[in-house]
């Protein structure tokens, strides 16, 4: 771990309250630190994996076949590590400390008022000269989004 080097050690009793409750905090802050530079390696070793999963059934040869007792082999592995990899992640996920909720932020008002209901409403519309699609290979009319 990172707080195990050989340096010398200080005896605690001999320094200020102060002193000791900034070593404490510090040394917390480094541990769980290091707890959460752990569980960000589990994962991506987990998401490494299943790249280097992914690529194999991608770009692997497609002149290699397996059997079936071959294929369940593979797959029983597979989920034997899988399993393994969601196990350490979720220990690693216990020890990490829970960060607190942060509510939601309610919606907006509009800064402006509505309209009044008496004013009359145009609709502009604004119409290409030409409906046809531009692209020479199509030649279908065009419409309006959402329509």
């Amino acid at each position: 771990m990172l707080g195990d080097t050989a340096s010398p050690r200080i005896d605690m009793a001999q320094l200020p309250p102060e002193a000791v409750a900034l070593i404490t905090g510090l040394h917390q802050k480094v541990q769980a630190q290091a707890r959460e530079i752990a569980w960000r390696d589990a994962k991506l070793e987990k998401i490494n994996f299943e790249l280097a999963r992914l690529k194999r059934w991608k770009f692997g040869a497609k002149t290699e076949a397996m059997t079936a007792q071959q294929r369940t082999l593979f797959h029983d592995a597979l989920a034997e590590d899988e399993a393994s990899l969601q196990a350490q992640l979720a220990a690693l996920q216990r020890g990490l400390p829970e960060a607190p909720k942060t509510p939601k932020a309610p919606p907006r008002k509009p800064r402006r008022q509505a309209l009044p209901e008496h004013l009359e409403r145009v609709e502009h519309r604004h119409e290409p000269q030409d409906t046809t699609c531009q692209n020479p290979e199509c030649g279908w009319p065009m419409h309006r989004v959402g329509e």
